[in-house]
């Protein structure tokens, strides 16, 4: 899938300033798009450095990791992030009633993905 940023991202000066991303997501083998009419262009608006909720500087959009678990998992299923970062996934997961596995190295951002996944309600999140 690409995401669309909606905002010219940065780049050096020897490379084009990127307005996408590509999204790459793996399930088991029995896995499927649950909503198949949904295109392959999704776009959710983001500027790089906002690190508007947690400090971390690749912070992903809430509103585009739930729409990917909303596309890839059905109600109640396992999300994995390999690098949970801050915990935009595993809050998304939550939201979207999914459970949740992340894996990080770094002791800071487990702390503040715990707090992020834990308290929602705090971040003026639905549930």
């Amino acid at each position: 899938m690409v995401w669309d940023k909606q905002w010219i991202g940065p780049g050096g000066p020897a490379a084009l300033r990127p307005t996408y991303e590509i999204v790459m997501f793996a399930g088991m083998p029995e896995a499927q798009i649950v909503d198949r009419k949904a295109s392959d262009i999704f776009a959710c608006k983001w500027q790089a450095g906002s690190k508007a909720e947690s400090g971390h500087p690749a912070e992903k959009p809430v509103p585009l990791m739930r729409h990917l678990i909303r596309l890839v998992a059905p109600s109640g299923g396992m999300i994995v992030d390999p690098f949970m970062g801050s915990g935009t996934t595993g809050l998304a997961a939550r939201l979207e009633g999914c459970d949740f596995i992340g894996i990080e190295r770094e002791a800071r951002w487990v702390e503040i993905a715990e707090r992020r996944i834990s308290r929602p309600d705090q971040l003026g999140l639905e549930l």
